[in-house]
């Protein structure tokens, strides 16, 4: 798979309110979840950022160990805020870089598929790895 974000966005367009119930609708892990069929117990990645660094830990790839082999489909876990950050690499744009699927990113429940970060930023804690859990849409 070289390329996730039309498989995605026939899912989920862009701007669109993530998936999910209740407080949860629209959540970074809730999204990551449903587009990836995640290897971890429940299939779930956690709630808050420490049970997001023990799946990391326990079940995943942590950044010092990932010697920048990223590939299109990882669950990528951020420190960022009190409960971390959860998206998912839908492509390589080059330099470095990965090109993320997300949502709630800006605390607005809307899913996004254009963010880049770069592949080596100190607040990546590590990746979860599963398997497309949505259709496949050849670009």
């Amino acid at each position: 798979m070289q390329d996730l974000r039309p498989s995605f966005k026939a899912v989920y367009p862009e701007g669109c309110i993530g998936p999910g119930e209740g407080t949860f609708r629209g959540q970074c892990a809730v999204f990551a979840e449903t587009v990836i069929k995640m290897q971890t117990p429940g299939g779930v990645i956690g709630y808050g950022l420490q049970d997001k660094i023990n799946m990391v830990n326990n079940h995943g790839t942590p950044l010092a160990q990932m010697g920048g082999n990223f590939l299109i489909g990882d669950v990528v876990i951020q420190n960022l805020g009190p409960y971390g950050h959860v998206s998912v690499v839908n492509f390589f744009p080059g330099g470095g870089y990965l090109q993320l699927s997300e949502s709630n990113f800006h605390e607005d429940m809307r899913v996004h598929h254009t963010r880049t970060l770069a592949a080596n930023d100190p607040c990546i804690i590590g990746v979860l790895r599963g398997t497309l859990n949505v259709p496949f849409v050849n670009p």
